[in-house]
């Protein structure tokens, strides 16, 4: 379904494009499209010095993700960035059918498959396929890619409607995003509340709309684990951290402690405006905003320096312990086999030509290169009996082999762009909302693949948040 998936998000942004007046069809190049364009002829680059020219033309089987692929995404960003977009149409779209998604996907984890998607294999695949997406982190994938709208407009809702509507959607997509079982959804998950967090901070209104979402978070968590203990004979076995979110006493817990945190966040906010007159931002909130993205970069890099020394054995050399959560050993059992891939990934890269190491192996070509010209290709047939390995299992990393450092830096570029453009704008909620998407897929995807099910998506709200900035800079509703 990826090309012709590709194909009608194409059709559909040039018909919008030519339903314009001509006098509205002026094209303007913003940063972020340059970023598009360069990427185009990175692809075309990479086509030219593929090793493989056919392997590369559609790319892996199953997964469909080369050259057509890549050139329909930015043929879709284009069409769109540059079309008059119905944003209540994308919204409800994406709101709906996302919905859905959630929805069915919650009711299979609990025992419950009311479109038997899969036949007489469910129940033998129900751990790592969900219905209506299929693989688990397929799934964590385009809620990743998606979700984030709704749980910021859930946040930035001021109306008693905008509230429910919100607010019944962000409830789907929490328990969409934890009951996926997917650890890479959980990283998903704390990066937009993070960030939600740090917006908030300083904005007395924003911090109670903040821990209304934690409420919402631990609320729909609560409830699926209560439904999970009523049908536990159906409900899908969890493991690992889903085994803590879905601990009925922990969520009952946090539940009640985010329910009185709501409470005294309120009081507080209304005792300050009722002496001060106001709960709108401050200029200290600035300051605690740096220090808290200062706290957690810096506390995140002393837990990747602290597995790697984990894994060296240097605590039990220094201070005679070792933390043997596999968590925090990085083997090659990591992460199920991400720390073998990725090892040797490195490994692969280094080995190749410098032609290759600019240009890349061709789109889509990882899975070629490892076993029909690697020296490891025994090893990787070892290792990966029964599903060939087609890519890095970290989308940054596979965009700079397959397309080379100069095909693979500029795309990651285009992500980077879209955060530092979209998620501080204040033209229209869509736009930021639409950064925060494009934040959580960058973190989602370090640990998963480049998919169409999350990356034809994403192209598709960058480029309806690149119109919607373009369009009121360009009217001066700033």
């Amino acid at each position: 379904v990826t090309v012709p998936f590709l194909a009608v998000m194409f059709l559909t942004g040039l018909i919008i494009y030519f339903r314009k007046p001509k006098e509205e069809r002026q094209i303007v190049f913003g940063g972020l499209d340059k970023s598009v364009g360069i990427y185009s002829v990175c692809i075309v680059l990479s086509f030219l010095f593929a090793l493989n020219r056919q392997a590369a033309w559609m790319g892996a089987s199953g997964w469909y993700m080369g050259v057509v692929a890549q050139a329909l995404l930015v043929l879709v960003y284009f069409a769109v960035s540059h079309a008059k977009i119905p944003v209540n149409m994308l919204l409800i779209c994406n709101a709906s059918g996302s919905a859905v998604c959630f929805l069915i996907g919650i009711l299979q984890r609990i025992g419950y498959n009311p479109i038997n998607l899969y036949g007489e294999i469910a129940d033998i695949i129900s751990g790592d396929f969900i219905a209506t997406i299929g693989n688990r982190t397929w799934f964590s994938g385009y809620a990743c890619a998606v979700a984030p709208i709704g749980i910021y407009l859930c946040w930035k809702a001021e109306d008693r409607k905008s509230k429910i509507i919100w607010g019944c959607y962000t409830l789907l997509a929490f328990g969409g995003l934890t009951a996926s079982h997917s650890d890479s959804a959980y990283i998903g998950l704390a990066v937009v509340l993070f960030a939600i967090f740090i917006m908030s901070i300083g904005d007395g209104k924003r911090l109670v709309a903040f821990c209304r979402l934690l409420t919402l978070l631990f609320g729909s968590t609560f409830g699926i684990s209560l439904l999970r203990l009523q049908n536990k004979e159906l409900a899908v076995p969890t493991r690992g951290i889903a085994n803590v979110v879905f601990n009925v006493g922990l969520m009952a817990t946090c539940l009640l402690i985010s329910i009185l945190l709501w409470i005294a966040v309120w009081a507080v906010c209304r005792h300050r405006e009722k002496n001060r007159g106001t709960t709108a931002p401050s200029q200290s909130g600035r300051h605690l905003q740096a220090g808290c993205v200062s706290v957690v970069c810096a506390a995140v890099l002393l837990a990747v320096v602290f597995v790697a020394l984990n894994t060296l054995g240097i605590p039990e050399k220094w201070f005679g312990f070792t933390v043997h959560n596999p968590y925090f050993i990085f083997s090659d059992e990591w992460g199920d086999m991400r720390g073998w891939t990725w090892k040797m990934t490195c490994r692969m890269f280094v080995e190749l030509p410098i032609l290759q190491k600019i240009f890349g192996v061709g789109a889509d070509c990882y899975g070629y290169y490892a076993y029909a010209v690697s020296e490891h290709a025994e090893e990787f047939a070892r290792i990966w009996t029964d599903t060939p390995l087609v890519n890095a299992h970290n989308e940054w990393m596979n965009m700079i082999f397959c397309q080379g450092l100069l095909g693979g830096i500029t795309y990651l570029w285009i992500f980077i762009a879209g955060v530092i453009r979209f998620i501080r704008s204040k033209v229209h909620p869509l736009v930021p909302a639409v950064g925060l998407c494009v934040l959580v897929y960058m973190a989602h995807d370090f640990f998963c693949y480049q998919q169409i099910c999350a990356a034809g998506p994403i192209f598709v709200l960058m480029g309806a948040a690149s119109v919607l900035d373009k369009k009121y800079h360009k009217e001066g509703k700033l």
